[in-house]
């Protein structure tokens, strides 16, 4: 190996002894020259930052309602068919004591109760007319989270469900 000499931008560096790219008389940048702006490189930080932030504000507190009732139930004597409902959230601050969960068909709410043993569970008896085959609802859930000065509130509702009514 031979001895080569290492340059930075305007100034020369000591002799060295070097690798055999540094032999075949390559110049080695030891550095980076700044250019006067770097805007690409700001712009493409300020986007991934400001994705992040959006998709942790659009998702960050938000639960998911699950449906635990089947699509397809037979029609009962009574008319009365059970729903259900499950609530997951990762929001430390939410009140479960102040959850108002419904059942909303068209305009009307029906209020549901929770499940014996359970703190994020809810079921209700909804009251289907004899000559309805089809019944499309959603689950709505009202409560409260700590925040400062006052508890605040905050709801959430479900996509559509849709429950089916076969005859024997």
């Amino acid at each position: 190996m031979g001895a080569v000499t290492v340059a930075s931008p305007g100034r020369r560096v000591k002799r060295k002894k070097a690798g055999r790219a540094l032999a075949l008389g390559r110049e080695i940048q030891l550095y980076k020259p700044a250019g006067l702006c770097n805007a690409d490189g700001c712009m493409r930080n300020f986007i991934r930052l400001f994705s992040l932030t959006a998709a942790l504000a659009l998702t960050g507190c938000t639960g998911t309602l699950t449906n635990l009732s089947p699509q397809y139930q037979t029609r009962r004597a009574d008319g009365l068919y059970p729903l259900a409902v499950a609530f997951d959230t990762r929001q430390a601050s939410l009140r479960w004591s102040s959850i108002k969960p419904y059942v909303v068909v068209g305009d009307k709410f029906y209020p549901m109760r929770p499940m014996p043993l359970m703190t994020n569970r809810w079921e209700t008896l909804l009251a289907v007319p004899a000559d309805t085959g089809v019944v499309h609802y959603r689950y709505k859930l009202e409560w409260q989270y700590n925040a400062i000065p006052v508890p605040q509130n905050d709801s959430q509702i479900s996509k559509l469900q849709t429950l089916k009514i076969i005859d024997r």
